[in-house]
């Protein structure tokens, strides 16, 4: 289903569930719809999400959850009627589909930017339609850096999400005019619940949590949320069975964090995002799924940070030769979607292991990245 349709049928207030698929979706748009529809989501929107393990899953929002969390981003980023909103993330992300949200919500005009990737084109469009907000992930922050591109002089607020932006970046970027924004979110909560307000420099942590949501640690250091805009839970095909699974009012997530309060408002600082999860161009890769599909024992699939990506990933074997472990590489790339390539392989002897036989995997980086 193209943008448009799908977008409009949600917006329609309709009682008919509406799963945003995408290109190359995991599965048909018509069986998630159906499945929905037995759910009792008839009121909702779904996307998909490869999670932090596991299987494919499917995040469900209501409708009124998706109002509610454009309508508290619109305050936070002084989004009005005369705003002009411009989207150049994919629509079927629940990022991309924000834009929309909070356009209706606002009364603003929406510019659609749906062309291969080009930092120069970007900004001529910015400039002849007098953009005022829009939001970038890091990569492409990265690359208006590296071209060395000003912003133009329309532009309020540049949320960047969808992974951590080095702040020697940040800072490059603020000085070609780029006003950009630190923000935390998830599809699970329907794009960001903490963030930079507009005017401030730069910084990717800590940040300050949006109007009506919460956020706590357990006792393990991980994150809780709870708020309005949380997703009312997920579908995941188990058996060719749709098993519905619903949150609580509070929703666990993969990441450790900080939790604080300084003169009344609460501040979140992401420490550590899940040990399974990675995200690479802005997207979610598991290194667990990856590890899975594999199907060996003597490997690991690790991520490296990189500039510009955000991370590459790395095959490192236990007691394989180097030839060995680029034919494994080879064999894996042949068939891997571009996300989940191995761009290098490493060979120990033996991996390092705690007392219980469990692989350090935090060791095993630090040699790759020292």
């Amino acid at each position: 289903m193209e943008a448009p349709l799908a977008i409009e049928r949600f917006f329609e207030g309709r009682a008919r569930p509406v799963f945003l698929a995408g290109p190359d979706p995991p599965y048909e748009p018509g069986e998630v719809e159906e499945a929905m529809a037995r759910h009792g989501l008839e009121h909702h929107l779904a996307f998909a999400s490869s999670g932090t393990s596991g299987p494919p899953k499917v995040v469900c929002h209501s409708r009124e959850g998706i109002w509610a969390q454009a309508d508290r981003v619109n305050r936070h980023l002084r989004i009005e009627a005369a705003s002009v909103l411009l989207r150049c993330l994919p629509w079927w992300h629940v990022g991309g589909f924000s834009l929309h949200a909070r356009a209706v919500r606002a009364g603003a005009r929406l510019v659609e930017e749906d062309s291969k990737w080009a930092p120069a084109r970007l900004a001529a469009l910015l400039s002849q339609e007098g953009v005022t907000h829009l939001s970038l992930v890091p990569t492409q922050v990265f690359d208006l850096v590296a071209e060395r591109i000003p912003a133009p002089a329309s532009l309020q607020a540049v949320v960047v999400g969808g992974g951590a932006l080095l702040p020697e970046w940040g800072e490059r970027a603020q000085a070609l005019g780029w006003p950009l924004l630190g923000s935390y979110g998830m599809t699970e909560t329907g794009s960001q619940v903490a963030t930079q307000s507009p005017g401030e420099s730069f910084a990717p942590e800590p940040l300050p949590l949006l109007e009506g949501w919460s956020a706590r640690v357990d006792q393990g250091g991980r994150l809780l949320l709870s708020g309005g805009g949380l997703c009312s839970g997920w579908l995941r095909k188990e058996n060719d069975t749709w098993r519905w699974e619903e949150v609580s009012s509070e929703l666990p997530t993969s990441d450790e964090a900080e939790v604080f309060t300084r003169e009344g408002q609460s501040w979140l600082r992401s420490l550590r995002r899940g040990d399974e999860v990675v995200k690479i161009l802005g997207e979610l890769v598991s290194l667990s799924a990856v590890e899975e599909r594999l199907g060996r024992s003597d490997v690991l699939v690790l991520a490296v940070p990189e500039e510009r990506a955000g991370a590459r990933l790395v095959l490192v074997g236990e007691g394989l030769t180097v030839e060995e472990l680029e034919r494994v590489r080879a064999s894996w790339n042949g068939a891997a979607s571009g996300l989940e390539r191995l761009s290098s392989v490493h060979a120990l002897e033996r991996f390092p292991r705690s007392d219980l036989g469990k692989v350090r995997r935090a060791l095993v980086l630090r040699e790759l990245t020292s």
